[in-house]
């Protein structure tokens, strides 16, 4: 199992643009998967709470069947092909995401017209501002 975590310097008090070390763990700005022992690792660092608090964390929760090679990796997404549906992992992710270029690659990637439209509706909230 593993733990996708998002990770916002932007966010930090202060703030930053570059990714940050939990006791050895290095969290890159965007989307980090995280292996059992490094998601623990995470959890008992002093500081995780207020990075939570901070909003600078964000526990997307377990994506299962993940072949990690390295825990420590920023993961690109290329689709959202391997999530569910019936989960709420789709618009979990479609909402810390704030780059309308992945956004357009994820729809037209995206084979399901549900999603399609989420992802659309993602795009439209970020181009009008109202985010």
């Amino acid at each position: 199992m593993s733990t996708v975590i998002i990770f916002h310097p932007e966010l930090c008090v202060p703030s930053s643009v570059v990714g940050h070390s939990f006791d050895g763990l290095e969290l890159k700005p965007g989307r980090n998967i995280l292996a059992d022992y490094a998601f623990a690792k995470l959890n008992k660092n002093a500081s995780y709470p207020t990075y939570i608090k901070w909003g600078a964390i964000q526990v997307l929760g377990e994506e299962k069947d993940v072949n990690i090679i390295d825990p420590n990796a920023n993961v690109e997404l290329v689709s959202l092909g391997q999530f569910s549906v019936e989960s709420d992992d789709i618009p979990k992710l479609l909402a810390v995401t704030v780059d309308i270029d992945t956004l357009k690659s994820w729809r037209q990637k995206e084979t399901r017209a549900n999603v399609r439209a989420q992802i659309a509706q993602r795009i439209k909230t970020l181009e009008q501002g109202n985010e």
